[in-house]
């Protein structure tokens, strides 16, 4: 029932705030890709292997996720 709106200003508000919401997960992943890289190369050889393993995997959690974040993005 909304193929044609009398007032399409609440659609337009409605993808504008989706829009928005989309980037700033797409700027989130991004950042923190970033800066689990950055912070396992700067422990790389001052820290135990267990938390160089954890900064390891949160790295590898997040790199794995941009591909998702992505297609999310495109598809909505």
């Amino acid at each position: 029932f909304f193929i044609f709106p009398e007032h399409p200003l609440p659609q337009l508000v409605g993808c504008a705030i989706l829009g928005v919401i989309e980037i700033s997960v797409l700027t989130a992943g991004g950042y923190a890709k970033r800066v689990c890289r950055n912070r396992y190369t700067a422990m790389y050889g001052n820290s135990s292997l267990t938390a160089r393993y954890q900064v390891n995997e949160a790295y590898e959690m997040s790199r794995a996720m941009i591909p998702a974040y992505i297609i999310s993005f495109i598809l909505k």
